[in-house]
């Protein structure tokens, strides 16, 4: 199993040189091909409550998308044109959730690199922003999604969070191709005291799992203190942690999917690069 296939998502309105920079060293390393997707809504041509937009705005909000969607295929073929690593872009235009449309792009994809906002930073306009979560949770491919300030890929320490379910053991799988090429690999367990055993032995059987696939990997009990997402957190900085992958958790909410609460600090709190499976 590897990856032989990478897309990246841009998002319009704001640099993408750190889902880009992830990209270009994960393609370099693994021999893959980069595909960039972007996606955005236009100005709806009527709001039931306002009536309809002038053709005016219309057109002002369409040269605008123009212009934001050159710059970010510029930037894309800029930053990947170093080294041979074949390339496609393809933008998207389009009235419904761009989630949906990234989602249905993922399919000829083995691993989708995405850069996400952490707390306190600045999101692109509503019409360019994907819904992260919900992208997660609707493609079926393995997500990486990187910090906007992180522009490079370290193959130094990974943690695992692991824990006996579904979501975990998809993550686990999924990340095998870039588990093999890092330096170190850490199984973590995050679990109350009463639970240690039972934890700990699922923890050694994974263990010897990954030896299976020819990964060498350590593993860690650690402790529940306060929300299980804070104290992945603390044992990532603990161990000098590079990528964090984790199952991504979350239930339906109409059309949207919606992530849970540990998912989601992870998500937007960790300030590392996290890998994230459904």
């Amino acid at each position: 199993m590897s990856y032989e296939t990478l897309m990246v998502q841009l998002e319009l309105g704001r640099s993408n040189k750190a889902p880009l920079g992830v990209v270009r060293d994960l393609a370099k390393r693994m021999g893959a091909v980069v595909n960039g997707v972007a996606a955005a809504q236009p100005i709806q041509t009527a709001v039931a409550a306002e009536g309809f937009y002038g053709g005016d705005l219309v057109l002002e909000d369409t040269k605008e998308l123009e212009a934001e969607a050159k710059v970010a295929e510029n930037e894309f073929h800029a930053v990947l044109n170093g080294g041979e690593i074949g390339r496609d872009w393809t933008l998207s235009v389009t009235p419904f959730p761009l989630s949906e449309r990234i989602a249905g792009a993922a399919a000829n994809a083995d691993l989708m690199v995405v850069g996400v906002a952490q707390n306190g930073e600045v999101n692109a306009g509503a019409s360019r922003r994907v819904d992260i979560g919900d992208l997660i949770m609707r493609s079926g491919r393995p997500v990486l999604a990187v910090p906007l300030t992180i522009d490079h890929f370290r193959f130094g320490c990974a943690v695992v969070a692991w824990k006996d379910t579904r979501e975990a053991r998809r993550a686990l799988t999924d990340a095998l191709p870039l588990l093999r090429m890092m330096d170190r690999v850490v199984l973590v367990g995050v679990t109350s005291a009463a639970e240690q055993g039972p934890v700990q032995t699922s923890l050694a059987k994974m263990a010897v799992w990954l030896g299976q696939h020819g990964i060498e990997a350590t593993s860690r009990l650690a402790l529940a203190a306060g929300s299980d997402a804070d104290r992945l957190l603390s044992v990532a900085e603990e161990e000098g942690a590079d990528l964090i992958v984790a199952g991504a958790y979350g239930h339906s909410r109409f059309r949207e999917w919606v992530m849970g609460g540990v998912t989601r600090s992870l998500l937007h709190k960790g300030g590392r690069c996290l890998l994230l499976s459904h």
